[in-house]
């Protein structure tokens, strides 16, 4: 009696990976009725990492920097995942227990040194990162020569906070490229961020690598450690900042994607960014192969294609390609100026960049995508 009247499996979308594409997805999914959506992340909050530099010359803007997870979605898991059986359509969590799902969203992201981020586990909480960030904010005062060890994003744009706030300091990028940041954009890009940088007496030392890494002592204050290069140049500081160290996290996709995973890690994915040979997981953001800037923007575009793509197989209907849009992509030297591009292979202006990013560094974006508001 009543079987008649029982409600059919809401299928159940688990994605793994609180980030900016992770959480994107998760506050879209969670909206429909169509599925039952979890999030898992070790971690109690997503990290705005695009706010990290900032919050370290103006510790109190780490209001914006950590958004918890339970505003974004109920149902989050705090738990490392540490296996996938995609044969039994589970995973598997660091204290023994499995969650099973329908599909699966890897958004495990790509881990990046302190201070571009800190590690989010499971003893972390947002107060005890927010400390953290105000201990090195302490570090970086005290230090009157600080030496930034890669050229990427993060690196440009610490060394643009801190000449702007403490123009009496000396801050170096040491880069083992010719070009600093991004391979997607032009020389006439590479050029300009040069040109303002130096402007900012930011010192830069291209096309040359540090050599004796094993030596020095990261994100401590100790004068007069000496950093030896490529080129045969050495230079002392009190302060030397991690920057180029770059790892996707998608150790635990191994053996089940084995056959989808590259050597760099990155996971190889359909144009509708379903992992090959997998048609209920998806991988997207940082994690995949596709082959475009790694930033807030094109992670909440695919995060938007597979909401949509998930919802569409669940319907019964056609899922969509990714397409590579234009490159949206500024890099801010400080909190006024920056050099930036929407495509086209235009540059921004002073003001364009301002507006757009360095203000306040995509914060209110950040936030408003998931449906909050800035805290006050």
């Amino acid at each position: 009696m009543g079987f008649g009247n029982s409600k059919p499996k809401v299928p159940h979308v688990l994605i793994v990976g609180g980030g900016y594409s992770g959480t994107r997805l998760a506050f879209l999914l969670q909206k429909e009725t169509v599925c039952k959506t979890t999030l898992i992340d070790p971690g109690e909050c997503m990290q705005h990492n695009v706010a990290s530099a900032r919050s370290i010359v103006e510790p109190e803007f780490d209001k914006n920097m950590f958004i918890p997870f339970n505003k974004i979605i109920s149902n989050h898991i705090r738990q490392r995942v540490t296996a996938i059986k995609k044969d039994k359509n589970v995973v598997m969590l660091q204290n023994g227990k499995k969650v099973a799902y329908d599909y699966l969203v890897i958004a495990a992201g790509a881990s990046q040194p302190f201070p571009a981020k800190y590690e989010n586990k499971q003893d972390a909480t947002m107060e005890g990162a927010k400390h953290l960030y105000k201990e090195f904010t302490e570090t970086m005062k005290k230090a009157h020569r600080i030496a930034c060890i890669g050229g990427n994003t993060f690196a440009c744009e610490l060394a643009g906070e801190i000449k702007t706030d403490y123009p009496d300091k000396q801050v170096i990028i040491i880069h083992h490229k010719k070009n600093l940041t991004s391979p997607h954009v032009n020389q006439e890009f590479q050029d300009e961020l040069n040109e303002k940088l130096q402007r900012k007496d930011v010192d830069l030392m291209l096309d040359q690598s540090v050599t004796n890494t094993d030596d020095l002592k990261f994100n401590e204050l100790l004068e007069n450690q000496k950093v030896k290069t490529s080129n045969g140049k050495e230079v002392e500081v009190d302060l030397i900042v991690p920057c180029d160290q770059y790892t996707i996290s998608s150790d635990f996709c191994k053996p089940a994607l084995e056959n989808a995973l590259l050597d760099s890690g990155a996971i190889k994915v359909e144009a509708n960014l379903q992992v090959q040979g997998c048609s209920n997981i998806f991988a997207i953001g940082h994690v995949n192969n596709c082959d475009v800037e790694k930033t807030p923007h094109t992670g909440q575009q695919q995060a938007d294609l597979v909401a949509a793509n998930i919802k569409a197989s669940i319907e019964g209907g056609k899922l969509e390609e990714y397409k590579k849009g234009d490159l949206h992509f500024i890099v801010t030297v400080g909190r006024y100026d920056g050099v930036g591009t929407f495509g086209q292979g235009k540059l921004l202006d002073e003001d364009e960049c301002r507006e757009s990013k360095s203000e306040d560094l995509l914060s209110k974006q950040i936030w408003n995508q998931r449906g909050l508001e800035l805290p006050d």
